[in-house]
């Protein structure tokens, strides 16, 4: 097995995880990430990786960023860009010191236009996008815990895939991070922004659990559906609003209990992805000639709600 050079750049709970599960593969891993999970890391002698039995310590590297730190850290086969949307534009330029001719870039993050930010870093054949499911949490700084479900779609913005790009993969899935090769990978795409579309906003705004927002909303699910269909259809998607309001609300029964990522935030006062994943779909549809005014108006709420949070307790 040859070792890979990994990069994690925003190591969140996800970061730590797919970090975590190539470095006990046999992979070099460095993890970019606040200042509190780097002094975690250096006092603990590695990530902490939590079982429901016992605790495993992972040897791994960690900085707050890669500029300063780019002779120690070299040149990287791969980046990981698990960095919140808003983020993704900083992620590139600190990441271009260890970037080659040869590294592959990988993002699965929410919403659109991610890859249209790190594709000048790389050429399209070692661009690989799609979507994720995981289910990891921070437990503690440098604790991550609760590995289940994961399961990984993705393909290159070339539409080939290179002998190293299978041989990533490959190891991704024998690190326990399964991937699966998916042509169809646009499509994938959709399905997951009409579901963050879906209950993202809504939940954050009428502070509901996924099951809340699939019972109680149904006016609100299906236009949106509708709206993130008709994108689809104009970028030659094949979706109809059937199979996507369907997948939805099959998701709010599936995850009935969960609070979407971007209502915990909201809770916590901290900035949203929802540029990323409401504004995409109003932005891309006009391009189109299109109108998508439910998601505008979900937008726009949210984009209230961050503005207003100083005045909640006023």
């Amino acid at each position: 097995m040859k070792a890979i050079n990994v990069l994690i750049h925003g190591a969140g709970a996800m970061g730590c995880f797919y970090g975590g599960m190539l470095s006990k593969r046999g992979h070099n891993v460095t993890l970019i990430g606040r200042q509190y999970l780097v002094d975690a890391i250096k006092e603990n002698d590695g990530l902490t990786m939590r079982y429901e039995d016992h605790d495993e310590i992972v040897p791994i590297r960690a900085f707050t960023n890669v500029k300063k730190h780019a002779d120690e850290i070299g040149n990287v086969d791969v980046v990981f860009v698990f960095v919140k949307t808003y983020h993704t534009a900083a992620s590139v330029a600190d990441c271009a010191p260890v970037v080659t001719e040869t590294t592959i870039m990988v993002t699965l993050q929410n919403g659109l236009g991610n890859k249209e930010q790190l594709e000048p870093l790389v050429t399209p054949d070692r661009m690989l996008y799609g979507v994720t499911i995981s289910h990891s949490t921070m437990a503690a700084p440098g604790v991550v815990s609760g590995f289940s479900g994961n399961e990984n779609n993705m393909y290159t913005s070339s539409r080939t895939i290179t002998d190293y790009v299978k041989y990533l993969t490959d190891e991704m899935t024998a690190a326990g991070l399964p991937v699966v090769l998916s042509p169809d990978i646009d499509r994938r795409v959709f399905i997951k922004l009409c579901v963050n579309a879906v209950f993202n906003p809504i939940s954050s705004i009428f502070r509901l659990r996924v099951g809340g927002v699939a019972d109680e909303c149904k006016w609100l699910v299906e236009r949106v559906c509708g709206e993130v269909a008709a994108l689809a259809h104009a970028e030659g998607i094949k979706l109809t609003k059937v199979e996507l309001t369907t997948f939805v609300y099959a998701t709010g029964q599936k995850a009935y209990p969960h609070r979407p990522s971007m209502f915990q935030d909201v809770l916590k006062r901290k900035p949203t992805e929802i540029d990323a994943i409401s504004g995409q779909v109003v932005a891309r549809s006009r391009q189109h000639g299109l109108e998508a005014p439910t998601c505008e108006m979900l937008h726009l709420m949210t984009k209230t709600l961050e503005k207003t949070y100083d005045l909640y307790d006023k």
